[in-house]
């Protein structure tokens, strides 16, 4: 039993199915090795100098400005606007990655910041110069966040002075307060 007689089309060809995307793709692909990329290259029509690789020509006298091998839009003379337009979409899509990634780099600096900031840096951990995280700010965040420390260890202590010359009372609380030292301290 044929195919067609099992699917109840006899005497019927079964359609095809259609394509898949992978299939489509390589069609794609082989005619776009086969077909030339640029629109001015190919028989009778001659080659665009993108397309052969050579840069635009100069034209004397087509415009005023330093590099007449281009026109007036920025297009080296002699290229299509196919090749023009592919080559400008290139290098913008270039400057995007470029930028893509400083933008990604800067909020790692970012959060390096806040971490310093936040004190939750381990010394271990410390972005130094040069790392990808490591920035002027960061690096200033993190010693602020040091002095801060050290200001807070000061307090402290001064703290628990103040607390204990106030429970013991009276004479020892007023020279503490007026910065007198105690008898037996020296100054410093």
């Amino acid at each position: 039993m044929s195919d067609d007689a099992r699917d109840g089309h006899i005497g019927e060809k079964v359609p095809e199915e259609p394509p898949t995307e992978v299939e489509r793709l390589r069609e794609q692909v082989k005619r776009l090795q086969t077909e030339p990329v640029c629109l001015l290259a190919g028989p009778g029509r001659g080659d665009c100098f993108n397309y052969v690789g050579l840069p635009g020509h100069s034209i004397p006298g087509q415009h005023d400005g330093d590099d007449d091998t281009v026109d007036v839009y920025g297009k080296p003379n002699g290229w299509c606007w196919h090749c023009w337009h592919t080559h400008e979409r290139s290098e913008l899509q270039r400057q995007l990655r470029e930028a893509n990634r400083q933008v990604e780099q800067l909020q790692v600096q970012i959060a390096g910041c806040l971490t310093a900031a936040e004190g939750a840096t381990d010394p271990e951990q410390v972005a130094k110069r040069g790392d990808y995280g490591w920035s002027e700010a960061y690096e200033q965040t993190l010693q602020l966040r040091r002095h801060r420390d050290r200001l807070r260890g000061h307090l402290d202590a001064l703290f628990a002075k103040e607390v204990a010359a106030s429970r013991a009372g009276g004479d020892q609380w007023d020279r503490l307060r007026d910065g007198v030292p105690e008898v037996g301290e020296s100054e410093e």
